[in-house]
């Protein structure tokens, strides 16, 4: 061993302290501003009250995002926040929190306003989020919570390209939610755009023309009505049905005239639909409507005296008096013969 160096040459009790045990034996006293005794009311309540709430760390987020977007005018650093926004709305959507993805998506979609130059750059991003693989996660999110204004309100910010992909997904064997729902969401999705709805009237897929009829007729709007009327005499049955629902929702009395017009329809499945529409109006314009559709030959023998019965369940005040002119009729073939028969046995179950 070689000699040692006379700096490092100390006695023990010189230049190095007593190292401390690593815990103290005792513990001392924590005096009088911390007695041994649990935590009182008033403690825990102001405790609560600092403490951070999840809602308010939710709210602050999309927050300081949106203020960071408002004032952020380089076009590389503008993309890389909507970068930022897209993961946080998969991050939500991925968790499953509905409210979680409108807060969110109000970053960009609210009031945000950006310059011309930046537009597109957060159009392109608005448009990644209807892409078929958030779609489908964020479609199974809104299914299961069942929230017809949380799902409205996704929809709307989607635009017109979640509705592509709904579409798309009725012709798939196995989609990611039920036919049924994917026609509500469509619904949903048209109210704020039933013109990129209604294009899809001319899919060359009759069923696809079938469910988007039955999805325009529930959005309620107004102006879904002209598409659906273009649709009246589509060469499928089963999408002139459902055409003529949706118009008898949308129109009102307004409808009556095409129904009674449908009477005459090739198609047995239209009529009897028609036939059920016409018995559920409340219009006072479908009593006269039947007998001018039986008094012109419209309908055949069989349709005829199902008419007649439809017209004296009703309680207008023009009912009597119609089946009376029905049944007056003294010679008559065919569709008149039967509506004049059920027009006089009419007559005589209101006389007993």
């Amino acid at each position: 061993m070689g000699p040692v160096d006379p700096a490092f040459d100390v006695e023990p009790d010189q230049n190095v302290a007593e190292p401390s045990p690593p815990f103290p034996s005792v513990v001392p006293d924590a005096g009088p501003d911390f007695p041994d005794q649990p935590l009182g009311a008033e403690v825990l309540t102001r405790l609560n009250s600092e403490a951070v709430d999840p809602d308010d760390v939710a709210v602050a987020g999309p927050a300081t995002l949106a203020r960071l977007l408002a004032v952020e005018t380089r076009p590389d650093r503008f993309q890389r926040l909507l970068r930022t926004w897209i993961g946080k709305i998969n991050e939500a959507v991925q968790m499953g929190d509905v409210d979680g993805v409108v807060r969110w998506m109000n970053v960009v979609l609210g009031d945000l306003e950006v310059e011309e130059e930046l537009a597109k750059s957060r159009d392109n991003a608005v448009d990644e989020l209807a892409s078929p693989l958030f779609m489908e996660a964020m479609v199974v999110a809104l299914v299961d919570r069942a929230d017809a204004d949380l799902a409205a309100a996704v929809l709307k910010g989607l635009g017109s390209g979640a509705i592509g992909t709904l579409v798309e997904w009725m012709a798939v064997d196995d989609p990611p939610v039920s036919r049924r729902h994917i026609v509500d969401l469509l619904a949903l999705a048209g109210r704020f755009d039933v013109r990129a709805l209604a294009l899809h009237l001319n899919d060359q897929r009759w069923f696809i023309v079938r469910n988007v009829a039955i999805s325009l007729g529930k959005t309620g709007r107004p102006q879904a009505a002209e598409p659906l009327l273009s649709a009246v005499d589509h060469s499928d049955d089963r999408v002139r049905v459902e055409v003529l629902r949706s118009l008898a929702g949308l129109q009102g009395d307004r409808s009556v005239y095409l129904l009674l017009e449908a009477l005459g329809d090739s198609s047995r499945r239209v009529r009897q639909a028609v036939i059920s529409l016409l018995r559920a109006s409340p219009s006072r314009l479908i009593v006269g409507g039947l007998v001018d559709a039986i008094e012109s030959g419209r309908v055949g023998s069989e349709e005829a005296a199902v008419l007649v019965d439809l017209i004296a369940e009703r309680r207008d005040d023009d009912v009597v008096p119609s089946l009376q002119r029905l049944a007056e009729v003294r010679f008559a073939l065919g569709a008149r013969r039967a509506a004049r028969d059920a027009a006089r046995k009419a007559l005589a179950t209101r006389a007993s």
